[in-house]
């Protein structure tokens, strides 16, 4: 089944700008997802419908001539084209039946599973979903957006054929996603699976959400449900939740502890295997400590008694065996830092605005133009995002900006030199603003500001001693002055200034 000439120009083009669509980070999706979810179980908020669809033998019924012109489109070189759909095509199969292999036989479509280039090919394909379903959006003035996704125009989430549509609660848009997924599947072989797709209702009337599984029959589920290997939870994390995670780690030790290994292997095996097993998990989520705690008493039991840990086995405690080998420990990572040293990432994603799905959204909908570092904390927030920003005292010290042209640090937040650190603590905007000689906030030279304010009483010469000692390094344009309209007021742009 291949696609028509008019629909190549139609479906097709040009890959859009912007993160909107597919995205490869999973644990980025897996934490923007628990935030859209949050209030599904609410009595009031935004009505919103989410349809978690499972695509029917996904790899195994992609059409070939559909892959060819999608590679064709997408302005891949003809080289490469041919090269995969060489390796595509001529796949070959056998059936092995109690130990001996009988007959041989090629493909008729499908991508090959366990193949380390079908994942990526795939994501092509479902790129094509993307295409289609802006257009659809973008054809029908009906369909609203899920709460929280207008600006962006985020109307599902893609990872490989892990696929989510968002959409307001109602009919209409509904039938719009409906009408995308049809033409998909007519072009390119792949059906969802009645039987094992699912759909969400957050404050849906009850007439609204028969008419909409008259559309779609899917099966109506309950939050929370597993989603790219974690819990897709709309409230703080719990040891239930959790508890897979720690069985999961206890049948691997299990499979080992027969295995007569030294103390060396068991420590090889703990560091590269063991200790790695929760790092999605502590990427996403702050783990609980009863989690953490559990997870180490696996690994010092498997560590000093080859199974279950027994009373005076350990040799040392395991706050040393955590060091590194350099300070005396065996560099085993403590699972508590280590979990605070991923979820800081996101700070730094934030703070570095990444170009990410996630942190444009976080920008959007939460930061709206104030800097991570200063943003107030809602009492109303997520407990994820409250964990997050309770990070930012242990991180934001260990961070420091080096100015360009000044258009994304924050004057007052952003830790881009000694002297504002040492301003920040003793003294505020309006002090900077009324240490300015001129009062017009045109050119001020440093030295005279730093002075200005000692004789203001708000700093003193144990602050000054260290401020001068750095005043080289402050010299943007050669003259040793910084600009006072932006500098003093705090503004985020810092402009070279001459004299």
């Amino acid at each position: 089944m291949g696609m028509k000439d008019e629909e190549k120009v139609t479906i097709m083009g040009k890959r859009r700008e912007g993160l909107r669509g597919s995205d490869m980070r999973g644990k980025v999706h897996v934490t923007l997802i628990c935030k859209l979810l949050r209030g599904y179980n609410w009595k009031n908020g935004a009505q919103r419908v989410a349809l978690k669809i499972d695509i029917q033998k996904a790899y195994d019924t992609v059409n070939w001539d559909f892959l060819e012109n999608i590679l064709k489109l997408f302005e891949f070189p003809y080289q490469m084209t041919h090269w995969i759909m060489t390796c595509v095509r001529t796949a070959g199969f056998t059936l092995c039946i109690n130990g001996d292999r009988h007959g041989y036989f090629k493909g008729g479509r499908g991508l090959r599973q366990g193949d380390p280039m079908s994942p990526y090919i795939f994501t092509l394909v479902m790129e094509v979903f993307t295409q289609i379903m802006h257009k659809q959006i973008k054809e029908d003035k009906k369909f609203k957006y899920h709460w929280d996704c207008k600006q962006l125009e985020i109307s599902h989430l893609c990872f490989a054929d892990d696929l989510l549509v968002l959409c307001h609660g109602d009919l209409n848009s509904v039938k719009v996603v409906k009408k995308a997924m049809n033409m998909f599947s007519a072009i390119s072989g792949l059906n969802p699976n009645i039987g094992k797709s699912t759909v969400f209702f957050g404050n849906v009337k009850e007439q609204v959400k028969q008419s909409i599984l008259n559309i779609l029959p899917f099966k109506i589920g309950q939050l929370h449900v597993s989603y790219l290997g974690v819990p897709l939870v709309t409230k703080q994390i719990g040891y239930n939740d959790c508890k897979c995670l720690i069985d999961k780690v206890k049948a691997r030790v299990n499979n080992w502890k027969n295995r007569m290994l030294s103390y060396a292997g068991r420590l090889q095996l703990i560091a590269s295997v063991l200790a790695s097993m929760q790092v999605y998990w502590a990427s996403v989520f702050v783990l609980p400590k009863a989690v953490i705690n559990d997870i180490n008493k696996v690994l010092k039991g498997f560590l000093w008694n080859s199974g279950e840990l027994q009373k005076g086995k350990a040799k040392v405690s395991w706050k040393q065996v955590c060091k590194p080998k350099l300070e005396g420990g065996l560099g085993i990572k403590d699972l508590g830092d280590w979990n605070e040293v991923l979820m800081s990432k996101h700070l730094w994603n934030l703070a570095s605005n990444k170009e990410s799905i996630w942190v444009q959204w976080i920008q959007v909908n939460r930061l709206k133009g104030d800097s991570i570092w200063k943003i107030v904390c809602q009492p109303n927030s997520s407990c994820g995002w409250k964990q997050l920003l309770n990070l930012r005292d242990k991180m934001q010290k260990h961070v420091y900006s080096k100015v360009g042209n000044g258009k994304s640090i924050f004057f007052w937040h952003d830790r881009w030199s000694l002297v504002k650190w040492v301003l920040k603590r003793k003294t505020t905007a309006s002090d900077l603003e009324a240490a300015d000689f001129d009062g017009d906030g045109i050119v001020v030279a440093a030295e005279f500001v730093i002075y200005k304010l000692k004789e203001m009483g708000k700093i003193s010469q144990d602050d000054i001693t260290p401020i001068m000692d750095e005043f080289d390094t402050l010299d943007f344009d050669k003259t040793g002055t910084l600009c006072a309209s932006d500098l003093l007021l705090g503004q985020s742009s810092l402009v070279a200034a001459e004299v």
